[in-house]
């Protein structure tokens, strides 16, 4: 047999013959085969040296040779490496000529016979091209691929007869009679009877198919993918019908998987497709189970995430990286799960290891300062922020980075230089990068260094640079600014209108009813402050540090109002639960 006409088509540099060459490692250079070799190079030589404009009196020379010195199977070789030269000059009928006497050598060969078709409707005759077709189902009794190309020409290039289509037809169905266990061929006459808008056709086909008794199980799958097809899932018209259609088809394939785990996944991955997913998952489950099959694995970890077994998920892709600890998409995964559920703390280990076995990307570095100092790992966020500045030297990002990881060891000289480094770098590489977060955490940083001045411009900028659709950001930093001018005992008013705002952008969040409570007390007004603070106060569950500072308030309100046991009693609850906190503890020992 020749090589497929398409293999051999493909290699455009070198003479067709070499190609063909190159493609038959198996054969022996036998007698015949080197006469093959003198013919193919005496075509390619002459066609060569006539600046591929050759007569066809040089053509019949090389034609006498191979005749001459080889079988007629050489000399079908040595015509089809004369067909593919002139193809590729764009000499299309003297090609055809060639594709012609080489089909007469090989006519079993379907892809050539098809190919030569299309040629001889083009530059002969459509009769020529159906009996090229007719002559390679008589020379390939045993494979259905002939009548699959006669069938594709018949639909694809219909004659003058109106009947002719019907022709098309009666071709598939001999051939589904002779070959109904030849998945391929249910294949092939699915898009043919589909692009016709033969849908009742392609029905009868797969019909067919499903009565088969075959037990292999790649004929179930490959029939089942063209049962997706005939009744799509996004097709409304056919919706209802799929799963009652289609699922047998896979079904029986995963009944004769024995397992195999091809199969099975493949089986799998059409129920996850078609959004079956309880019977995906158990599917996977059984494949995962007896052979950790890394696929089914990852796999199931989608699954489970769909289906909200969030724990499930999270389990199976810690076992999938103690066997796969270089699996870089599974780690990203299972970092994002943990974030999700703000797990930041199990997330650190998993984005150093990423890191380890990638090298990591900017964006790798990145997320794990970030998660770093989420979890106030602040001396190891710094260390990578070392890092991070010897590899990406002049990335505003990375700068910023340095500036949050030296702010959290209060190193504040160091986080100011960052930050006026990143506004340099920002402004010609990232002007992004300079939004309202940006200037309220540098803010934040000039206000924990008593540079109050310097904080309100910084405040400011940021509150004229939150998006109008984040009132949440701009509540922030409205009661940052507002709480640090209470501090000084400076602009009052301004700071009150500030602090009203951010608890009409965010209200009943307790931080910011702690600032209103604490102007009302800066401004005298001591029963109001009492009343907002002990609303404040009721909302506290469950006492923490970052409370403290509201028990304190408190305090100091019932010191004005003369109530000075239960000032004490306030005193004490604050130092208690943030006892290093300089202020409180003052305030408690004044108290007693």
């Amino acid at each position: 047999m020749f090589l497929p006409h398409v293999a051999l088509r493909s290699n455009r540099s070198g003479s067709g013959f070499n190609c063909a060459l190159q493609c038959f490692p198996s054969l022996t250079l036998g007698k015949e085969w080197r006469a093959v070799v003198v013919a193919a190079q005496m075509i390619c030589a002459v066609t060569v040296m006539a600046g591929q404009a050759a007569s066809s009196a040089d053509l019949s020379l090389g034609r006498v040779v191979a005749k001459s010195a080889a079988s007629p199977r050489a000399d079908g070789y040595a015509h089809y490496s004369a067909a593919l030269q002139f193809e590729n000059a764009g000499r299309m009928r003297e090609a055809l000529r060639h594709y012609q006497q080489a089909a007469l050598a090989d006519p079993g060969n379907a892809d050539l016979a098809f190919h030569t078709a299309e040629l001889a409707l083009n530059y002969d005759t459509r009769a020529a091209a159906m009996k090229v077709l007719e002559d390679c189902i008589k020379a390939s009794p045993g494979t259905s691929a002939p009548a699959v190309n006669l069938a594709r020409f018949l639909a694809t290039y219909p004659g003058d007869d109106p009947f002719e289509p019907d022709r098309a037809t009666k071709v598939l169905n001999t051939a589904l009679t002779k070959f109904p266990e030849d998945a391929t061929l249910y294949r092939e006459t699915v898009i043919i009877y589909l692009a016709r808008n033969l849908h009742e056709e392609a029905v009868k086909a797969l019909d067919l198919a499903a009565r088969q008794t075959t037990s292999d199980p790649d004929f179930w799958l490959e029939t089942g993918r063209s049962a997706q097809q005939v009744w799509p899932l996004n097709h409304p018209d056919f919706k209802e019908q799929h799963r009652a259609k289609v699922n047998p088809f896979f079904e029986k394939a995963l009944g004769f998987a024995q397992s195999r785990a091809d199969v099975e996944l493949a089986v799998a991955k059409f129920y996850l497709l078609s959004n079956q997913l309880e019977k995906a998952a158990k599917v996977a489950e059984a494949l995962t189970k007896r052979t950790a099959n890394p696929e089914a694995t990852k796999l199931l970890v989608r699954l489970y995430q769909t289906l909200d077994r969030e724990e499930d998920s999270l389990n199976l892709l810690e076992e999938l990286l103690k066997a796969t600890p270089s699996d870089v998409e599974q780690r990203r995964l299972l970092i994002g799960m943990y974030e999700r559920k703000e797990q930041f703390e199990k997330a650190v280990p998993h984005a150093e290891a990423l890191i380890q076995a990638a090298g990591g990307d900017a964006s790798d570095y990145m997320n794990l300062s970030r998660l770093l100092l989420l979890t106030r790992q602040t001396e190891k966020a710094l260390q990578l922020a070392k890092r991070t500045l010897a590899l990406f030297p002049n990335n505003p990002r990375f700068t910023l980075q340095a500036a949050w990881a030296n702010r959290a060891m209060k190193l504040y000289n160091e986080s100011l230089r960052f930050y006026e480094k990143t506004e340099t770098l920002a402004l010609a590489m990232a002007p992004d990068l300079l939004n309202d977060r940006f200037y309220q955490s540098w803010g934040d940083t000039l206000q924990g260094m008593d540079k109050y001045d310097d904080a309100a411009q910084k405040y400011q900028k940021s509150i004229a640079l939150v998006p109008q659709d984040d009132p949440t950001q701009a509540a922030v930093v409205l009661n940052n600014l507002g709480y640090m001018w209470l501090d000084q005992g400076k602009n009052l008013d301004q700071a009150g209108e500030f602090i009203r705002k951010a608890n009409q952008l965010s209200p009943k969040n307790p931080v910011y009813l702690d600032s209103l409570g604490w102007f009302h007390f800066k401004k005298g007004n001591y029963p109001e402050a009492l009343k907002v603070l002990e609303e404040v106060e009721s909302a506290i569950k469950e006492p923490g540090a970052e409370d403290a500072e509201i028990f304190d308030h408190i305090g100091q309100i019932h010191v004005k109002l003369g109530n000075k046991a239960r000032a004490l009693e306030y005193f004490k609850k604050a130092s208690g639960l943030d006892p290093t906190a300089a202020k409180i503890r003052e305030h408690y020992e004044k108290a007693k």
